[in-house]
């Protein structure tokens, strides 16, 4: 759970980045840029919005006590579910954020025009979609393998806990290749909208 939390987090650092970057004139953003007030806002936001998910699950968890393994069993599956929706919601509405922000800034440079700030806003909104895909994909990879694991009887607990952080470590590295992926895009969006 903390691992899914920390690539939302991830993924909200790469939408802040994205935008910030688009949206200078001149393209000076990134690295050497201060962050602008909406990051921080929404970094905060993110960070609370994680704690709240991590205090209601470790609620949920104490709420189990004492019942069935089938009934812990359903209870899990529709908290995680319902913890999902709420998860991407908040992703919507940060996404929501950072296009206006995104528009307001674009509107406010002089240095490019229409075609130009309406290319950045598709690319923008593709790369949300894209990540949108990505993250239900990897979702439902992951209800399957916890389903798969769960019911192996071969496997000890440890063999579980062992495939389970195996399992995360590729998607770790997936999501940091999407990551690399959409920055050397973006990278490359700047320069076309440069020449």
């Amino acid at each position: 759970m903390r691992k899914k939390i920390a690539v939302l987090a991830v993924i909200a650092g790469v939408v802040f980045v994205s935008v910030d970057a688009f949206a200078q004139p001149g393209g000076k953003a990134g690295r050497g840029a201060e962050p602008s007030h909406l990051q921080q806002e929404q970094r905060q936001k993110t960070q609370q919005f994680n704690q709240e998910q991590q205090q209601e699950h470790k609620e949920f968890k104490q709420s189990l006590e004492g019942n069935t393994k089938e009934e812990k069993k359903d209870a899990r599956q529709e908290f995680n579910q319902e913890q999902k929706q709420e998860r991407k919601e908040f992703r919507q509405q940060m996404h929501e954020n950072n296009v206006a922000f995104l528009k307001d800034r674009l509107s406010n440079n002089p240095n490019l025009s229409e075609a130009q700030k309406e290319e950045l806003i598709n690319n923008f909104e593709r790369q949300h979609a894209e990540n949108v895909s990505f993250q239900d994909a990897q979702h439902q990879e992951n209800v399957g393998f916890f389903e798969q694991v769960a019911n192996n009887a071969a496997f000890t607990q440890e063999q579980k806990k062992a495939a389970i952080q195996e399992h995360m470590s590729s998607q770790h590295r997936e999501n940091k290749e999407q990551h690399l992926e959409q920055r050397q895009e973006n990278i490359e969006a700047r320069q076309k909208v440069k020449e």
